[in-house]
């Protein structure tokens, strides 16, 4: 189990704007965390603009769970964790963090702050340690608060939306998300990936068919075909091929892969 995000947010008339964030991004590809940060930030502020003050929910968006919780002062939280996390958990710790918040900073301050100008250093330091929930036991003194309180569950962002509202609508005109992030989410959806999607986990790989060609002593090219079966986002077994290539060169006495080239096939449902 894992949290992803702690962010803090103003709910104000009419925009939602950051006050400040902490994020765990380290198990995404490196080349994509820039951009899952970026659509956390994105996900938890529509989150806030579509909750009511005084609300607590919960929405579902294939393996992640968006917890929000928005106080009647405006002052509003978000956890982003895996569904695995305890929600109980989750929204103890949004409780203490906006209690601690709203002691630290100048009510003041709330309208036109921003992660720049809010001094406020607790949020690694939650994440980091509410990583394991049993860290939060000794502090559970609102759980019996929240045995008695509502929670929304949403089982999508887009039961979240407007009718005749589009994700994608909102995600082009958005103003958190930079061009790279916004071509990546139309990757994604053309992938029928999740927002926040991360491979699909296989659950067996095949290598047929592999060439091994050697070039001198140093060098070698290795051409095979993978064949992948794994469970999709609704949990239906699934297969994939792609053509695989790989250089590999000596340096120090070590081989290095130093080039890769795949093509995959279409994903066809496994017979």
């Amino acid at each position: 189990m894992r949290l992803y995000s702690l962010s803090l947010l103003y709910k104000g008339d009419p925009k939602v704007h950051l006050l400040k964030a902490a994020y765990d991004v380290s198990t995404f590809s490196f080349f994509q965390r820039a951009s899952v940060q970026e659509f956390m930030t994105f996900t938890s502020q529509l989150i806030v603009e579509r909750s009511q003050p005084g609300s607590r929910a919960s929405v579902k968006e294939q393996e992640y769970l968006c917890h929000v919780y928005v106080r009647t002062d405006g002052l509003a939280g978000v956890v982003i964790a895996d569904t695995e996390y305890p929600q109980r958990v989750c929204f103890t710790l949004l409780d203490k963090v906006l209690d601690e918040f709203s002691r630290t900073v100048s009510r003041a301050e709330w309208p036109s702050g921003s992660p720049a100008t809010i001094t406020y250093s607790a949020l690694d330091g939650y994440l980091s340690k509410y990583q394991n929930p049993r860290d939060a036991d000794p502090m559970t003194r609102v759980q019996a608060e929240l045995d008695e309180t509502k929670i929304i569950l949403h089982n999508t962002m887009e039961s979240l939306l407007e009718r005749g509202e589009k994700l994608d609508d909102l995600v082009s005109k958005s103003e958190v998300l930079g061009a790279q992030s916004k071509a990546f989410y139309k990757t994604a959806r053309k992938q029928n990936s999740c927002l926040l999607s991360k491979n699909n986990k296989p659950i067996h790989t095949t290598i047929l068919n592999p060439h091994v060609h050697v070039i001198g002593e140093e060098a070698a090219c290795i051409a095979y075909i993978r064949l992948t079966q794994y469970l999709d986002a609704q949990g239906r077994p699934r297969t994939s091929q792609s053509e695989e290539t790989r250089v590999w060169h000596r340096r120090d006495g070590k081989w290095q892969n130093v080039h890769f080239h795949g093509s995959g096939a279409p994903v066809a449902p496994l017979q």
